[in-house]
C-alpha cells in the first residue's frame, strides 16, 4: 500500500512539474520570439 501510495504522489508531481513547464514554454516562447524578432 505505502509503494503504491508513494508511486502515486510521484506520478503527480511529476504531472505538476510537466504542466507547469509546458505552461512555462506556452509564455515563454512566444515572448522569446518577439525578442529576437524585435532586434
Amino acid at each position: 500500500m505505502s509503494t503504491a501510495h508513494t508511486q502515486m504522489t510521484i506520478g503527480d508531481k511529476a504531472k505538476a512539474l510537466i504542466s507547469s513547464f509546458l505552461i512555462f514554454l506556452s509564455m515563454a516562447y512566444p515572448m522569446a520570439w518577439v525578442f529576437t524578432t524585435g532586434i
